[in-house]
């Protein structure tokens, strides 16, 4: 899924209008509609703004490792799911800063000293820990491994 198709896809959906202009995207940006703004901008310009949301984590402590781009294409997979799915109003509401930790603490990369496994107890309970562990054994695995090095 190429960063058009989703946005092609969030216009047929009615999510973003077919004409866009700069008034739109100020007006979403400004009222924190970050999803609407996402299935608008280029890749590039999810990049920079990946880049400078892990700079933010950083402030605090974390470290995010993995590539800007593979968090763009991991944001893509999740909105493109959920509006396949018809499940985007939830999707809508969530901030990208909340879509980048989610992603980087299911997959490990939410370095901020402490024992991956537990972050993600600590963000996502103890039941959708359980969960995880059974529906995603290789990601689960993964995740404990990071805690190895």
């Amino acid at each position: 899924m190429t960063d058009e198709q989703l946005k092609q896809l969030a216009i047929v959906k009615g999510l973003v209008p077919y004409e866009i202009d700069s008034k739109f995207i100020e007006r979403e940006i400004e009222e924190k509609h970050t999803i609407t703004v996402w299935f608008v901008i280029t890749r590039k310009d999810k990049i920079r703004l990946l880049d400078y949301l892990k700079v933010l984590y950083g402030n605090d402590g974390v470290k995010i490792r993995r590539s800007s781009a593979y968090y763009v294409d991991e944001i893509n997979k999740v909105l493109y799911n959920s509006m396949m799915n018809e499940e985007i109003d939830a999707g809508m509401k969530i901030g990208l800063g909340i879509f980048i930790k989610s992603i980087a603490i299911m997959d490990g990369d939410f370095d901020n000293g402490k024992n991956k496994e537990q972050v993600f107890r600590d963000w996502a309970g103890e039941e959708f820990l359980e969960f995880y562990k059974i529906a995603y054994p290789d990601k689960y695995q993964a995740l404990l491994e990071k805690d190895q090095y």
